[in-house]
């Protein structure tokens, strides 16, 4: 054993759960694991104490290297640079306790999306993946499954967005959201676009969550303007239940250069819909992802 601590307080506090693919992470740059709904259903609202969690958290009260931190957080700590975990300071203890209750929720609805922004995949865009089945994979790298076609992309390229949700594994998982909404200080949501899901504003309404919980949509803008404009009032009663609400929207370029990384968006109507949400008072920031490719007009479009 070197001298190193393993301790990290978003196994405490953070869970991100996928309801498109079932599976749930304890940290956003943790691997992620499949959710077992028979236990899950045995089990309401202990999705978060569930037995690999329980047995991670006692490896790390122990000061002992647990393996789905091996995907970012401790292989960069090993050559002696900033770790996710060392970022955003993981590494002060916060809890004592295995058991405990989640504080901040990374929910992501599913992978419709309209764009196939540059930087992207199947996994985050139905877009992509309708590309891929449509247009054969591309010559990338090996083993690269985010490019490539697999049976579950044609399974879920014909379900129906009804038909996802009347299922018994999300409304099993959606159950277990509601159930640990009181609790959290934090919530994302991630799609795809979550804004084409079409309960998704209700549901957020509807979650007895905090007042003053903290809601971070992330959202391209990446549907029509007539679609756009009816949500517009769903987003003004989010809004004024939530003071802590807002959009992270998607963009990091301008004119033509926005419209190549954010493909399948227009660039005019993009700033259309910025105006009509100043003009609505609904509060948003800019969410970039920075790139080679959309660094071009960063600078102009900051």
């Amino acid at each position: 054993m070197d001298n190193r601590e393993y301790y990290c307080s978003q196994k405490f506090r953070f869970i991100k759960i996928d309801l498109e693919s079932n599976t749930m992470y304890t940290c956003d740059a943790a691997k992620p694991h499949s959710i077992d709904l028979q236990w899950l259903e045995k089990n309401p609202g202990q999705l978060f104490n569930n037995e690999i969690n329980i047995n991670e958290r006692r490896m790390m009260l122990q000061n002992q290297r647990n393996s789905s931190c091996e995907q970012n957080c401790w292989p960069a700590e090993d050559r002696g640079t900033l770790s996710p975990r060392l970022l955003r300071g993981g590494n002060i203890k916060t809890h004592t306790e295995i058991y405990t209750q989640p504080e901040i929720l990374d929910l992501t609805i599913n992978g419709n999306c309209n764009l196939t922004c540059s930087y992207c995949c199947k996994e985050y865009s139905s877009a992509w993946r309708r590309d891929i089945i449509n247009n054969g994979n591309y010559k990338i790298t090996q083993g690269d499954s985010r490019y490539r076609v697999e049976t579950k992309d044609h399974i879920l390229n014909k379900l129906s967005q009804s038909t996802i949700k009347q299922s018994k594994h999300y409304q099993l998982l959606l159950n277990e959201i509601r159930l640990i909404s009181p609790g959290l200080k934090t919530l994302y949501v991630t799609g795809g676009e979550p804004l084409l899901d079409n309960q998704l504003i209700d549901i957020l309404i509807e979650l007895p969550l905090d007042p003053l919980v903290e809601i971070n949509l992330f959202t391209g803008l990446g549907m029509s303007m007539s679609r756009f404009k009816l949500l517009l009032g769903k987003l003004q009663i989010i809004s004024k239940k939530y003071v802590n609400f807002r959009l992270k929207i998607s963009a990091e370029s301008t004119d033509k250069f926005f419209e190549f990384n954010r493909y399948g968006n227009k660039w005019n109507e993009f700033l259309a819909k910025i105006e009509l949400l100043k003009n609505q008072n609904i509060n948003f920031i800019f969410h970039s992802t920075i790139s080679n490719l959309t660094l071009f007009r960063f600078v102009e479009f900051y």
